[in-house]
């Protein structure tokens, strides 16, 4: 049995146990007192870590059967590389909350790296898009 049948049987599994949750938590007068809100969480923790576990398999499995391994670590240094930047751009403030807490420097600076790694992808993609429907415009 490969990988795909075994995701997919998860995938059908999980999907009935959302349906029977759902219909418990319907059902329920007092749905996050009698913990249904506890088990949706759980199921919905569970398949996260189905779909990531499936994700990161397959992209293994294509990696080591792969035969131009050359273009993949190009474009795993190209991502290490923007991260990178938007570490190095990413600011490390103390956050003051209303309540009294503090956000520490290093999980502020942690989530803007983060955004600004999200920021620097969004405008490559909308960049290479740009790109290609000029080149066929020129065409």
């Amino acid at each position: 049995m490969d990988l795909h049948k075994i995701s997919k049987i998860g995938a059908i599994v999980l999907g009935l146990l959302g349906i029977v949750f759902a219909i418990l938590s319907i059902s329920s007068e007092q749905g996050s007192e009698d913990g249904v809100v506890g088990i949706f969480i759980i199921v919905s923790y569970v398949a996260f870590l189905l779909a990531l576990g499936s994700v990161l398999a397959f992209v293994v499995l294509n990696f080591v059967n792969s035969k131009d391994k050359k273009y993949t670590l190009i474009a795993l240094g190209a991502f290490a590389a923007v991260v990178l930047v938007a570490f190095i751009l990413a600011d490390g403030t103390e956050i003051h909350l209303k309540g009294g807490e503090v956000i520490s420097s290093g999980f502020s600076k942690f989530v803007s790296t983060f955004l600004n790694t999200f920021y620097i992808m969004a405008a490559l993609a909308v960049a290479s898009l740009l790109y290609s429907s000029f080149g066929k415009l020129k065409k």
